[in-house]
């Protein structure tokens, strides 16, 4: 067997990337070294999967990974170099399904990641998000990413080059990269040169109590504090979102601060105030204060062609893509298409593509997933499986591919990870501390108790096969009508839409109810084996805060498309 590659799952949530890294090649090539996400429930459903259930020594980081201390923390619990960090930090804020937010608290969590990716230098990376990521703000988040991935780069190697620059644009530049990116430093070697120019430069009642002067002085100590003014920003920005700011009286003003407070608005400001300060040339150092160590070498590579070869050797990551993915191709009964961003350390090749597994017309359907499951009307349980006669299904693959021995169903019941111990359920962490257990061969199969109107809708959605306008019409018209925007009704031969975390936006294939959460689980390519833990839904203002199962499951990556992933990266990683 060869040696095992290591890995850890940030914004791990239910735990899709996790499952499929331990799927990968049958098993045994990844060692799982920790995981970390912000929510209890995230926290206990690993706890009983990969601690309980798989037998791992695994430890689990709740923290926010934007805390100052959050790199030291997970460092801690790492104690062997790290090969892979898979994750996907929350995607609300990008998806084409709501009305996007300007300066929402979960735009910058890729920046907490990358400063993981930053201390651990791992071979490889993923991150994983939804398709909106890539035209919000015109693509500007799309190339912050790749700019963020570029800008990452080896401390010592660029030293190395700052050592051998010269005076004038190039002293600035060498000023920026010898000082390790500190802003403090490099604004307190600006703010001389400003003092400088204006005793030579101005009269002493201009230097004392010009406008511009004060404007140019400020906005460099600014500078000077931008960890702490990124910090404010942060909080507002949170604040914002906790106070669900957005769409009101309020919400112009909270952005125009935190835009003010960036560097290039601060910068923005001083140089139109340089304007009107004839003699005192600061553009340069100025503008150069914006720049990642990252664009400083290509600066460097411009201006000094003899060091072009050094400041490509400099840059620690190279990326693919962004890749476009349709989890369908790989085996997940589910068209759930994802952007995934595959980095590599420079010492490693590139993941170029992911090849489907499954071609369009062999795509495994929401039958083919939930037949076996198919004996629960609207309001029942079962916690073990029931006989059913099973429809004309094809055999798998485990990886989805057509043929093998079993059916999709028999496959998320037999599992694709050996288990230890049995499946159990917790509804909190202190029923699991207390080992307050439910076990049954078959969790998470409750369907919601829907009262007889809402049956007859789904029932009349069913029939028509849609909810397009004739089908709302004519559910208005027999007293049926809803405030809902959308109901899509599963289809059984054919993959289910992308799931999402609200049940009733689905209608079963067959029944007129919602599907529980062990058919949605099924529809993301989770085993049965696998318990999401905690609560099974919740509503209101407390979704914000709050990770039921069924936004564990709607949240999660595909298993089988984060194994097609991970086998990837095992045919080329050195």
């Amino acid at each position: 067997m060869p040696l095992s590659v290591t890995f850890i799952d940030l914004f791990a949530g239910a735990g899709g990337f996790s499952e499929g890294f331990l799927q990968a090649e049958g098993g045994g090539r990844y060692a799982f070294l920790a995981a970390s996400d912000l929510n209890e429930n995230c926290e206990l459903t690993h706890r009983l999967r990969y601690n309980d259930q798989l037998g791992l020594d695994l430890p689990f980081l709740r923290a926010d990974v934007k805390a100052p201390d959050f790199v030291d923390r997970l460092c801690a619990l790492v104690h062997r170099p790290v090969d892979v960090v898979c994750g996907g930090p929350p995607c609300q804020s990008f998806s084409l399904a709501g009305r996007r937010r300007k300066n929402d608290k979960k735009d910058d969590l890729f920046a907490g990641y990358l400063r993981v990716i930053q201390r651990l230098t791992p071979k490889y990376f993923v991150m994983e998000n939804v398709p909106g990521i890539l035209t919000k703000d015109g693509g500007a988040h799309k190339d912050r990413i790749l700019r963020e991935i570029a800008a990452m780069v080896d401390e010592a190697a660029v030293r190395a080059v700052a050592a051998k620059l010269g005076d004038g644009e190039e002293g600035w530049l060498r000023l920026r990269l010898s000082r390790d990116g500190d802003a403090y430093a490099y604004a307190a070697a600006v703010d001389d040169a400003f003092r400088e120019a204006t005793r030579s430069g101005l009269d002493y009642k201009t230097s004392k109590t010009s406008r511009d002067v004060a404007t140019v002085r400020h906005g460099i100590r600014m500078l000077a504090r931008g960890a702490q003014l990124a910090r404010l920003a942060d909080t507002i920005t949170r604040e914002k979102g906790h106070a669900d700011i957005d769409n009101d009286a309020f919400v112009e003003d909270f952005d125009r601060f935190v835009d003010a407070i960036q560097p290039a608005a601060i910068v923005e400001r001083c140089l139109d105030a340089l304007q009107r300060l004839p003699g005192i040339d600061l553009a340069t150092a100025l503008r150069t204060a914006l720049l990642t160590p990252a664009e400083c070498l290509d600066r460097v590579a411009t201006l000094r062609p003899d060091l072009r070869a050094a400041c490509a050797d400099a840059r620690l990551y190279r990326c693919t893509g962004p890749l476009t993915l349709d989890a369908s191709d790989y085996g997940v009964p589910q068209r759930r298409r994802r952007v995934v961003f595959i980095g590599c350390r420079r010492d490693q090749p590139l993941v170029h593509h992911v090849p489907r597994r499954v071609e369009p017309g062999q795509r495994v359907t929401a039958q083919e997933a939930l037949w076996d499951l198919d004996f629960l009307d609207a309001g029942q349980e079962a916690r073990d499986y029931r006989p059913v006669r099973q429809p004309d299904v094809p055999a798998r693959e485990v990886d989805g591919r057509p043929g093998g021995d079993r059916t999709f169903a028999e496959w998320s019941r037999q599992g694709r990870l050996a288990t230890q111990r049995p499946p159990a359920h917790a509804y909190d962490h202190e029923d699991y501390a207390a080992g307050k257990l439910t076990l049954g061969n078959l969790h998470n199969h409750l369907a919601a108790a829907h009262n007889q109107k809402v049956t007859d809708r789904y029932q009349a959605i069913l029939d028509a096969g849609d909810f397009e306008d004739d089908t709302a019409a004519n559910l208005a018209a027999r007293g049926l009508g809803t405030g809902k925007r959308d109901y899509t009704p599963l289809l059984a031969d054919r993959p289910a839409p992308t799931i999402v975390t609200i049940p009733d936006d689905f209608i079963h294939y067959r029944v007129p109810r919602a599907p529980t959460v062990r058919e949605m689980a099924r529809l993301q390519s989770f085993d049965d084996s696998f318990v999401f833990q905690g609560k099974r839904t919740t509503g209101g203002h407390r979704r914000k805060d709050e990770v039921p199962q069924y936004t564990l499951v709607g949240n999660a990556v595909p298993p089988l498309m984060a194994r097609a992933i991970a086998e990837e990266i095992l045919k080329v990683i050195k």
